[in-house]
């Protein structure tokens, strides 16, 4: 990028728009032979009603791997949850 470009304004938009969430946790999981990463980002909402309708039909919700993730996110809060209500009913 050239000294004009940037001090162009919005020349660095991108790190702008990804680094303002109060909530930025990002990590790489390593499975098998292969590194993952998992990004969580939670802010307030920025985007319009129409940016996300295009977004939502190109990244849906309802995916097989989406599902697996549903599943065992599921699974970890049955775990909490009931770990929480024996230790409750044994008075600790």
């Amino acid at each position: 990028m050239t000294a004009p470009q940037a001090d162009a304004p919005g020349a660095d938009a991108s790190e702008r728009a990804w680094g303002g969430h109060p909530v930025n946790i990002r990590i790489t999981i390593p499975l098998l032979f292969r590194n993952y990463y998992m990004t969580l980002l939670i802010g307030p909402e920025r985007r319009s009603p129409e940016r996300r309708a295009i977004e939502r039909q190109k990244h849906p919700l309802l995916t097989f791997g989406n599902g697996i993730i549903y599943l065992l996110a599921g699974a970890g809060w049955l775990v909490f949850l009931s770990t929480i209500y024996q230790l409750l009913s044994l008075g600790v």
